[in-house]
């Protein structure tokens, strides 16, 4: 009987293979999207308050802060809309 080498791998290497053979999964990527949607829900409500705010004459100095706000809420959406 042959006897199996063992090699050393790194709790990084493993973690990464068991994500990497669960994400084939069908159900599993369902579990991730349905994650990922529960994450982006909250960005869209905190970009929604900020166009109500931005829109307030008492905050029209700030107007820019806003919209680089709004930006960067609308960057981190696309990254999970692409995941």
């Amino acid at each position: 009987m042959q006897q199996l080498k063992l090699i050393p791998v790194s709790k990084a290497q493993h973690f990464s293979f068991i994500l990497r053979s669960q994400a084939r999964s069908p159900l599993n990527q369902l579990r991730v999207s349905e994650g990922l949607s529960h994450f982006a829900f909250p960005l869209t409500t905190i970009r929604g308050y900020l166009q109500f705010f931005e829109k307030k004459p008492e905050y029209q100095a700030d107007n820019d802060k806003f919209n680089l706000l709004i930006e960067e809420v609308d960057k981190t959406i696309r990254l999970y809309e692409d995941i």
